[in-house]
C-alpha cells in the first residue's frame, strides 16, 4: 500500500515564514547594530557605521552611568512601568469582568464608549492632554505619566478582557453563587484565576501613548 505524503509547507505557510523571517530580521539587526555601536566612538560611528569597531571600548557606558544620571532615569521607568501596569490590570480586569458577565441596559454602550478610545489617534490628543496636565499640576510629574499611561492602555485590555470573561463557563459562577459566595470573591478568587494568561497579555499589549 502505498502512502501520499503531503508536505505541511503549502505556498501560504512558506510566505508566511518568510514574512515573519524578514520582521525578525528588521528588528534585531538594528539591535545589533546599536550595541555595536555602543562600542565605538563617535568618529567610527560615522566613518563605518555598518563595520566591527577597530578598538572595543567601554567609555561610552562608563560616561552614561557616570554623568548620564542613567540611575535616577532607569528608577523613573521603573516606576512609571509598574504604576501605568497596576492601574491598567486592576481597572481593565474589574471592568472586563463588569462588562463581559453581567447584563444591563448600558452594557454595549459603556463598551463602546471604551473601545473609543482605541480610534481616536493619540497625536490629536497632546495639545488637551498637556492642557489637562497643567490644570491639575500634574507636569514633570511621574503621577502624570502614570495616569497617561494607565489611559491609553485600558481601552485596549478592557476589549481583551470582557471577550475572555466573557467565554467562561457560566457553571462555575452559578456554583460559586449556590456555595454562597460573594461578588468579590466571586471575582478575586475564582473568576480572575482563570484569565492569568490574558492579564499577562494585557501586560505585554500595553497602548503607549507620547507624551511631551
Amino acid at each position: 500500500m502505498s502512502h501520499r505524503v503531503t508536505s505541511r509547507y503549502t505556498p501560504f505557510t512558506v510566505l508566511l515564514l518568510g514574512l515573519l523571517v524578514l520582521n525578525t530580521i528588521g528588528v534585531v539587526v538594528p539591535l545589533l547594530l546599536a550595541l555595536v555601536s555602543s562600542f565605538k566612538s563617535t568618529a567610527e560611528i560615522m566613518n563605518a557605521p555598518f563595520g566591527l569597531p577597530e578598538h572595543w571600548s567601554l567609555s561610552n557606558f562608563a560616561q552614561v552611568l557616570g554623568e548620564g544620571n542613567f540611575g535616577n532615569y532607569f528608577l523613573n521607568s521603573v516606576l512609571v512601568t509598574l504604576g501605568s501596569e497596576v492601574l491598567i490590570l486592576g481597572f481593565s480586569a474589574m471592568a472586563g469582568y463588569a462588562l463581559g458577565r453581567y447584563r444591563f441596559r448600558l452594557n454595549g454602550a459603556l463598551y463602546t464608549l471604551i473601545l473609543m478610545g482605541l480610534m481616536i489617534p493619540s497625536k490629536l490628543l497632546l495639545v488637551p492632554l498637556f492642557l489637562h496636565l497643567q490644570q491639575m499640576g500634574l507636569l514633570d510629574s511621574l503621577w502624570g505619566l502614570i495616569l497617561v499611561y494607565a489611559a491609553g492602555g485600558i481601552p485596549a485590555g478592557v476589549f481583551i478582557m470582557t471577550g475572555f470573561f466573557r467565554a467562561l463557563p457560566q457553571a462555575l459562577e452559578s456554583a460559586a453563587r449556590i456555595d454562597g459566595a460573594s461578588e468579590w470573591t466571586l471575582f478575586h478568587r475564582i473568576m480572575l484565576p482563570l484569565v492569568r494568561p490574558q492579564l499577562a497579555i494585557v501586560t505585554l499589549s500595553r497602548t503607549d501613548m507620547p507624551v511631551t
